[in-house]
């Protein structure tokens, strides 16, 4: 159960930061993950007990919403 880019923010931000700020933004990003990542595993009984057989229809529209943010809005880094 994920919401979110998965994985990506543990890579990104070599694509997007500046050097020197890279080790404080990568500190940030790892840290948003694992609490998201916590907090979806303690919440997720609660949710599945009360939308059942839609329990992941909220993830299916948090994946919808990060896939349209990341075609409006991020750079493209190829050079």
């Amino acid at each position: 159960f994920e919401v979110g880019l998965g994985c990506i923010p543990f890579f990104l931000p070599n694509e997007l930061i500046l050097p020197q700020f890279l080790g404080r933004v990568q500190s940030i990003a790892m840290t948003m993950n694992w609490l998201a990542n916590f907090l979806i595993g303690m919440g997720f009984p609660y949710l599945d007990r009360s939308l059942q057989a839609y329990s992941f229809v909220p993830f299916a529209v948090a994946l919808l919403i990060t896939f349209l943010y990341t075609i409006l809005f991020f750079p493209e880094t190829r050079k």
